[in-house]
């Protein structure tokens, strides 16, 4: 009876990361040494920021491409997890795409909000 704790705990885990990275981003949740942007002034923080999420977002994006590759090889072989209870790979590499692809899009609202006050300020300075 215990034989199917280990690998459903791995999976949730994994299913788990995933589906929470979104949220984790749009809230700006996730860690991050702040250290080196609180010492630039503010006309070197924003680009900096701007570049740090276009970055971000791009490596989330990259990655799921590459996901949804190895998805498709998983669906076409119809891999299953290795394991006491096995389940076909493909539902914990949905899982991963999902959860990189929305936070990408969190990424990218976050650069577009950042460029919105970046008109704001002006407006209000000129």
């Amino acid at each position: 009876p215990l034989l199917w704790v280990g690998d459903t705990s791995r999976y949730l885990l994994s299913v788990g990361f995933f589906l929470a990275l979104p949220e984790v981003s749009r809230r700006r949740g996730h860690p991050f040494m702040s250290l080196i942007i609180d010492a630039m002034n503010q006309t070197v923080r924003q680009p900096y920021q701007k570049i740090l999420l276009i970055v971000a977002a791009f490596t989330c994006l990259t990655v799921a491409y590459f996901a949804v590759d190895i998805f498709l090889d998983q669906v076409a072989r119809k891999t299953l997890t290795p394991g006491v209870v096995q389940i076909p790979r493909w539902i914990l590499t949905a899982t991963m795409i999902y959860g990189l692809v929305m936070t990408a899009i969190f990424f990218i609202f976050d650069y577009f909000s950042l460029l919105q006050e970046n008109k704001k300020e002006a407006l209000i300075n000129d």
